[in-house]
């Protein structure tokens, strides 16, 4: 059985243990979330609950909207208000689905 061949960029990082990012920048749409490849909290400023979110769904359901956008039309599922703030999360996901 062969070994698959690795990346010159994969063993220049492991050689200088440098952590390649791929995205620069506020975030400040769901457009920018999908493209830095980070989930999003939603957290509800009435009662406090908090939800971890793919952008990609959002998208799905919302379009190509801003943060402002987006809160006036996200609902909480617990206490059923509009107060949302979204925040994106600090890791990048581990694959796409």
């Amino acid at each position: 059985m062969k070994a698959a061949p690795i990346a010159s960029s994969d063993l220049t990082s492991q050689r200088t243990g440098v952590m390649v990012r791929h995205w620069s920048g506020p975030i400040v749409s769901l457009a920018d979330a999908f493209r830095a490849q980070r989930h999003l909290w939603v957290l509800c400023l009435g009662c406090g609950h908090a939800r971890k979110v793919d952008p990609r769904d959002l998208i799905m359901k919302l379009g190509y909207v801003s943060f402002d956008e987006a809160r006036g039309k996200l609902r909480c599922r617990r206490c059923r208000s509009r107060r949302a703030r979204l925040v994106p999360h600090d890791q990048p996901w581990p694959a796409m689905r």
